[in-house]
């Protein structure tokens, strides 16, 4: 499978990519990001959702699976569509919030493979 270059740019030597999804959303399905897990991060470009200012930004980022405290999946209302797939990520108390859209049940094998290496 070939990956994104914007991922395996931030890949380091000896790490190995464990479980790539890419992910669509929007009304169409026509917008994408993806998130991949490596045996030693979590690594994403992908949009988040904000629950407190109700706004939703492209972000790239690049975690430590040492510091993430857990992985589950949720569903949030965002914007006047309904609800929507979201990936919480809780590092250290920080949760962000990941749209995953319809790309729930990929998702969760993402997560599975995060609770095996955690």
């Amino acid at each position: 499978m070939a990956y994104p270059t914007e991922l395996t740019s931030q890949i380091k030597a000896g790490d190995t990519i464990v479980q790539f999804q890419t992910l669509k959303y929007g009304l169409l399905g026509s917008k994408y990001g993806w998130i991949a897990l490596t045996e030693e991060r979590l690594i994403y470009n992908a949009r988040l959702y904000d629950p407190n200012s109700k706004t939703k930004t492209n972000e790239t980022a690049n975690f430590p699976i040492s510091k993430i405290t857990n992985l589950q999946i949720a569903q949030q209302k965002i914007g006047c569509f309904g609800k929507q797939g979201v990936l919480r990520v809780n590092m250290q108390g920080t949760v962000y919030n990941i749209i995953v859209g319809k790309n729930v049940n990929s998702v969760k094998s993402l997560i599975q493979a995060f609770n095996e290496r955690s």
